[in-house]
């Protein structure tokens, strides 16, 4: 199955994890921090601050969909709940959601890190697609890199992840990140309930269809 680059509100991306590609998660920001005031501190992180001359660090807002319905639309599922900062040298970002209530939602097909079966708790991984026209598409894909955002098992309320990319981290497929202004997508991806047997790849490695996702979109700064 294909999917082609967003149109009128419609996330769609292509199917690309690959068995073979697993390898290229590092295990490092598998678990995301819970906490606004740990969000915050990811700007200093791993060189994430603004260089004299830079226009400064730009912060936008932008709401999480839903997962996509039969007619192919989504409906607003988080109001502002994604949050992406961007400097000269990376990106950070956060989503902040209600945690998807069990059995009243689409779960992914079984699989090696996925599971069909309801919790709680139940995993939830975050990707970062970078859409970014000098690169062009990675391969037969429309985005550039696609990076691994946090992995988290959550049985309350709230899911919250959060992480950050600099131009030195490599990515789980595609290119290095070299301009944080372009487009960037932010999806959540529905592994199941939680499995000890497929720890810790279940909280590392992707699951499930883009219509199936919670998606947040950021248009290329100009």
């Amino acid at each position: 199955m294909q999917f082609s680059k967003l149109s009128s509100g419609t996330f769609i991306l292509i199917i690309f994890f690959m068995a073979s590609m697993m390898s290229a998660c590092e295990d490092s920001n598998i678990v995301s921090p819970d906490s606004d005031q740990e969000f915050q501190a990811m700007g200093a992180k791993e060189g994430l601050t603004a260089e004299k001359g830079h226009r400064g660090v730009h912060i936008s807002t932008a709401n999480i969909m839903d997962q996509m319905d039969e007619d192919g639309d989504r409906a607003v599922f988080a109001e502002d709940g994604a949050t992406l900062r961007r400097t000269n040298n990376g990106v950070s970002f956060q989503v902040k959601m209600p945690t998807p209530e069990p059995g009243t939602y689409q779960y992914p097909e079984p699989g090696e890190t996925a599971t069909d079966e309801e919790g709680p708790p139940e995993v939830f991984t975050l990707w970062v697609f970078v859409f970014d026209d000098e690169l062009g598409g990675y391969e037969d894909f429309p985005w550039s890199s696609a990076f691994l955002g946090g992995g988290h098992v959550v049985g309350g309320p709230n899911l919250t992840l959060a992480g950050n990319i600099t131009k030195e981290t490599e990515p789980f497929a595609g290119f290095k990140l070299e301009n944080p202004d372009a487009e960037i997508h932010l999806a959540v991806a529905p592994h199941g309930a939680l499995s000890p047997a497929m720890m810790p790849d279940q909280i590392k490695t992707p699951a499930g269809e883009p219509p199936i996702w919670w998606v947040a979109f950021f248009d290329e700064l100009d």
